[in-house]
């Protein structure tokens, strides 16, 4: 099955180009494309004064997410993607031997991107990067867990990971984006000197506008990305939200049950509908989004072709084999109408294989 021709973003979001394209207007969509929680923390009121007033670096936002995170080293940033861009300047700049760089070969393309910049050997690894290849890097970046594959890997295997380049100077990169609804798996209280950990408050939290997030490395590495940090990088409102939500302790641990319940829901209908149809078909979960892969790209562009027809986004994967669905503002009657489409969906694709 075919879509019609179209550039599809890099990221999710970014609605107005599938409106355009399928001639469906905004206030017609599900758009289900990020990882984004989509029932995030209640925004609290705000003296205007926040938006007159230009911020404080020392209002305690971070010893507050140092607490959070169960760190001492950490630096508040405008957001993991900016340190994610700038990290390879810093680390230029403090170890330039940096050679060669082991990234992901499925995972948030961004770290590639910003790596790309600089004239370094890329190497790639599948889930898990192999001994050999951690003794021959100089740089390693691992996702946990993984976007959009969902792998998780357990903390103490990351540790032996990092201790593993520690024997050859090599530094690993941990980003922890989707970490904090299974917590347990974070290595940002772990004081490793060649670890440097990403946090951020836009998917759990739901918090992606604000723009805020963390960096949790030594000493050498924090002070060289301050020099980086334009002054009041991360505005006023931005860090009274962010003080308030890591604190909210009743809030978290409601919402880590919440997105776990509506992520198995969501898991269960893409089993229950897909696997039936598409042999090669495999879904995997991860407390905020949930993505289908397929072996033919056929099946994955055209699932999410006939889904756009419907009004409802999805994330079409950067390889195109497959596609992450995120989860329904409103469990029953978002749900219901994605249950519906996908099953409409199923049913051209069962339509065709019998045809065949």
């Amino acid at each position: 099955m075919s879509e019609p021709l179209i550039k599809h973003p890099p990221h999710g979001g970014q609605l107005h180009v599938y409106e355009e394209h399928y001639q469906i207007p905004t206030d017609e969509w599900l758009d289900l494309s990020t990882g984004i929680n989509p029932n995030g923390y209640p925004v609290p009121p705000f003296h205007e004064n926040m938006l007159r007033d230009l911020p404080n670096d020392n209002d305690g936002l971070t010893a507050i997410a140092g607490h959070y995170y169960g760190c001492e080293n950490v630096l508040m940033v405008p957001g993991s993607s900016w340190a994610i861009q700038q990290l390879p300047f810093a680390l230029d700049y403090l170890y330039p031997k940096i050679k060669t760089v082991l990234l992901p070969r499925i995972g948030y393309k961004e770290h590639e991107k910003a790596w790309s910049v600089l004239p370094r050997n890329m190497v790639f690894y599948e889930d898990v990067p192999t001994d050999i290849q951690l003794e021959s890097c100089d740089v390693c970046v691992f996702i946990n867990p993984n976007n959009p594959t969902a792998h998780l890997l357990d903390s103490q295997l990351v540790i032996k990971m990092a201790e593993k380049l520690m024997q050859s100077e090599g530094l690993l990169i941990v980003d922890e984006a989707f970490m904090d609804a299974v917590n347990q798996y974070s290595v940002a209280g772990h004081k490793l000197k060649n670890v440097i950990v990403l946090r951020s408050l836009g998917k759990f939290f739901g918090l992606a506008g604000l723009r805020v997030g963390s960096v949790i490395a030594n000493e050498s590495i924090l002070k060289q990305l301050t020099c980086q940090l334009p002054p009041w990088s991360i505005s006023h409102p931005a860090r009274y939200i962010s003080k308030i939500a890591l604190q909210d302790t009743h809030w978290i641990h409601q919402t880590k049950l919440k997105l776990a319940e509506l992520s198995m829901q969501l898991k269960n209908m893409c089993e229950r509908l897909l696997l039936p149809v598409f042999d090669d078909c495999k879904v995997v979960s991860n407390p905020l989004f949930v993505s289908v892969w397929f072996d033919s790209q056929a099946d994955a562009i055209g699932l999410h072709h006939l889904l756009c027809k419907q009004g409802i986004l999805t994330r079409l994967l950067d390889e195109q084999s497959g596609i992450r669905i995120g989860l329904t503002k409103n469990s029953d009657t978002d749900f219901q109408r994605l249950n519906k489409a996908m099953a409409q969906a199923v049913q051209h694709f069962s339509k065709e294989i019998t045809v065949c």
